[in-house]
């Protein structure tokens, strides 16, 4: 199963979001945390990950120590690269406006079915009461 995240931590949150972005700042002024993972009973580390970086951030939560895990490919790169796609991270607003109205169409075409659906059923007991008439 999944490992559980840990009661304490030394670090807050905070703390560990803002010494992840400290390393990162060398490499893009405008780095934004977009995952931010609490340490769990595996792994006493605070995992960040940060817009543009392929890589992520570990920070010890014992001593605030800072190191860069990169992916080794494989699952670990198409399940980052679905979640940019998914979150819409590190794309342009055309992308987003995309991202959002093809989550938003099945909403309105489940709302608009019903709608014509309940329109309907008034259409049809007139049928019938006419059928009924003959």
């Amino acid at each position: 199963g999944r490992a559980r995240p840990v009661a304490e931590t030394k670090l807050s949150p905070d703390q560990a979001a803002a010494r992840a972005i400290e390393s990162a700042q060398a490499g893009r002024a405008d780095a934004r945390v977009t995952r931010l993972g609490w340490p769990t009973e595996k792994s006493s580390d605070w995992t960040v990950r940060l817009t543009g970086a392929k890589a992520e951030v570990k920070v010890a939560d014992a001593d605030g120590a800072v190191s860069v895990d990169t992916p080794k490919g494989g699952t670990d790169g198409v399940a980052r690269v679905m979640r940019q796609i998914h979150y819409g991270t590190d794309t342009g607003p055309i992308w987003q406006t995309i991202i959002f109205l093809g989550g938003i169409a099945p909403l309105l075409l489940g709302v608009t079915g019903v709608i014509m659906w309940l329109k309907n059923r008034g259409g049809r007991r007139a049928v019938e009461a006419a059928r009924r008439g003959r």
